[in-house]
């Protein structure tokens, strides 16, 4: 397995969750002069805690399917561009997430520093920066049970990613050791919501059976406490997420991520075979 460089690492690790959610109008045939009706989206409703807050968005997501999202996230490394999909479903989170380091004007400059993740069902796919993986084969499976060091730098990548950018995983990492500290009810970006200000603390040692592979993996590499923020509308549907932590590695991460088009067909599929260098 190639080894990782220490760019690939800076470049791919921070990132997480924010979403504009444009408010709905319903129009039908109206009089002229008179102006169409404006449907408007339920009050959004404060809940009380993180196991709450979990259960009314998961039943939100589900049953919307899927989002897009895009935001920025910033490391020691840098800032970066995220763009990327979600598909919800009772059995997990699907997701293909771009990070992009380059400059905006310069679209070689981006295909040299840009990342690329996949989750499907349990298992993810990471694509990092050119001349980490063979030309032939970008695209390595990512072994959570493997001791070698590259994958267990994947493991870790994948694992903050779906930590910021996923708010379904987001609010599972609260519900394992986290706490709401302070509930607003604001607009964002011309939105009603609830704005949820949460602190997650993640054990030292080796945390029990029951909690997730990501919990474990942000655990052992040293993560000891992540904040973050959730605006959620009046349909309990995520419109922004922000978060900040520190990983040994990396120094202070931070993301912010937003998300939009709900219920939208996304296209989320493993890489093909012959372009893995791991194949199962």
């Amino acid at each position: 397995m190639p080894r990782a460089r220490p760019l690939a690492l800076t470049a791919l690790l921070s990132l997480t969750a924010l979403l504009p959610l444009a408010t709905l109008v319903g129009c039908a045939d109206q009089p002229v002069g008179v102006p169409p009706a404006t449907v408007s989206s339920p009050a959004p409703r404060p809940r009380g805690t993180p196991h709450e807050l979990a259960d009314t968005v998961h039943a939100a997501v589900v049953d919307e399917r899927s989002a897009r999202l895009s935001g920025e996230a910033s490391d020691d490394g840098g800032p970066a561009r995220l763009d990327g999909s979600l598909r919800f479903s009772a059995n997990g989170t699907d997701l293909d997430v771009t990070g992009d380091r380059g400059g905006p004007s310069d679209p070689a400059d981006q295909a040299r520093k840009r990342s690329r993740a996949i989750t499907v069902g349990p298992t993810s796919y990471l694509r990092p920066p050119p001349g980490t993986t063979p030309p032939d084969r970008p695209w390595v499976r990512v072994d959570p049970d493997s001791r070698d060091p590259f994958q267990r730098y994947a493991t870790l990548y994948t694992a903050a990613l779906r930590s910021a950018v996923d708010p379904e995983r987001l609010l599972a990492l609260a519900v394992a050791g986290g706490r709401i500290t302070r509930t607003d009810v604001e607009r964002d970006d011309g939105v009603e919501t609830v704005h949820y200000t949460l602190q997650v603390d993640l054990p030292g040692g080796t945390p029990h059976p029951g909690q997730a592979p990501e919990f474990r993996a942000l655990a052992d590499a040293g993560v000891r406490s992540m904040s973050f923020e959730l605006w959620v509308d009046g349909r309990d549907l995520p419109v922004r997420a922000k978060t900040a932590q520190h990983v040994p590695a990396l120094g202070a991460v931070t993301s912010d991520v937003r998300y939009r088009d709900w219920g939208q067909a996304v296209r989320i599929e493993p890489p093909p075979r012959d372009e893995i260098s791991n194949p199962a």
